[in-house]
């Protein structure tokens, strides 16, 4: 009963009251399911493209782990309809940045243990908590891990120069500096990422903007 009234707080009157007309947006894929109900209630129907320009509402679709970040995405402002989705991209910098940020391991298996404490719990930490996404919190804390291995650092420990840290895993971290000069290996290693990040933006900006049908006809 609520559903049926809010489609008739949304429809507008024509014929002297005597029609409802409703109009709205679905999915592409929707089609078929839609058009086999509106057959069945009786009422007529038209079904139309969006229109150049038109401000239709825009639905993501990315894989479980990709459609964490669409939160992100939603906060930054959605794309356009003639626009590509930038979740998956924001999800892979997004991760690599944040880890960079904290690059602890011990900062991020806290992280990891509060996010399968609340995962456990149905999600009643994340609701307390402002409606924190853990789920996205434990793929940022082992992302956290894996950064913090590798730059050598546990709760501000540096693990690179405790002699309990095995060979092999002290060979696979990136500390210090470039022999022979004064150059920080982690410094460097940021600003590479950094540039990549930019360039790739930026090359998808161009790619996009080329594609739009305004700057093809001008």
């Amino acid at each position: 009963e609520m559903a049926v009234g809010a489609v008739h707080m949304n429809t507008i009157s024509a014929s002297g009251d005597a029609v409802k007309v409703i109009t709205g947006w679905f999915p592409a894929e929707k089609e078929e399911a839609l058009k086999a109900m509106l057959e069945k209630s009786g009422a007529y129907y038209e079904i139309q493209e969006v229109a150049a320009g038109e401000n239709a509402p825009v639905l993501l679709k990315n894989n479980p782990i990709v459609k964490l970040y669409e939160s992100l995405t939603r906060m930054y402002g959605l794309p356009g309809t003639t626009d590509p989705d930038p979740t998956a991209m924001l999800s892979i910098f997004f991760t690599l940045f944040f880890a960079i940020c904290i690059a602890d391991a011990g900062y991020g298996l806290i992280l990891a243990i509060l996010s399968l404490i609340d995962i456990k719990m149905g999600g009643k930490i994340g609701k307390v908590l402002f409606g924190i996404n853990f789920k996205l919190v434990l793929v940022l804390g082992i992302a956290c891990m894996v950064v913090g291995t590798v730059f050598g650092t546990f709760c501000g420990v540096n693990i690179a120069e405790l002699s309990c840290t095995p060979e092999w895993l002290k060979s696979c971290m990136i500390v210090g500096k470039f022999p022979g000069t004064n150059y920080d290996k982690q410094m460097i290693l940021s600003l590479l990422i950094g540039v990549v990040h930019i360039s790739i933006a930026m090359t998808v900006k161009a790619l996009n903007q080329t594609s739009q049908p305004g700057f093809k006809e001008n």
